[in-house]
């Protein structure tokens, strides 16, 4: 019998995509592909979700890389990223349902410590049974490590 039900964040509870946000970033074609082709496939960002950086540090690496006209857009993106994150309200209405019917809820996520303080709070959160989110964890998916933290972790099968 199933009891336990386990949440991604991006694209779930987390709604749009990457190139939603960064829709809302920036002002013209340069930059939506500067963001796209800089930053979000950088080292850098991986590095993020893997807790090895901070958001500062990587700001500090991309923009070293990368043409000074575009310096002051890698420092905007990154701050501004989470003000433009939006919860998919529907999918934490399914979760209350479920809560509600005596499942556990557990989250498993590849996300950047930063993005996950500035989520913390969310109602969504106050609904879960566990919670790993790899930046804390150092091993992200699709790696086996972090499901087995989970399960391990849970004490789920």
């Amino acid at each position: 019998m199933i009891r336990n039900i386990i949440f991604d964040l991006g694209n779930v509870i987390i709604e749009g995509t990457h190139s939603s946000i960064i829709m809302k970033l920036a002002n013209n074609e340069e930059e939506r592909n500067f963001i796209k082709e800089k930053f979000l496939t950088s080292p850098e960002w991986n590095l993020m979700d893997l807790g090895k950086i901070t958001n500062d540090e990587a700001i500090i690496e991309i923009q070293k890389r990368n043409d000074i006209k575009l310096k002051e857009l890698i420092e905007i993106s990154l701050h501004k990223w989470y003000e433009n994150i939006v919860v998919n309200e529907d999918i934490v209405d399914v979760a209350r349902k479920l809560k509600l019917k005596n499942y556990n809820i557990y989250v498993l996520s590849n996300m950047a410590k930063a993005t996950y303080l500035h989520l913390k709070d969310i109602e969504f959160f106050k609904l879960c049974d566990g919670v790993v989110i790899s930046a804390y964890e150092n091993v992200k998916k699709p790696d086996e490590k972090i499901f087995k933290i989970l399960l391990d972790r849970y004490n789920l099968k």
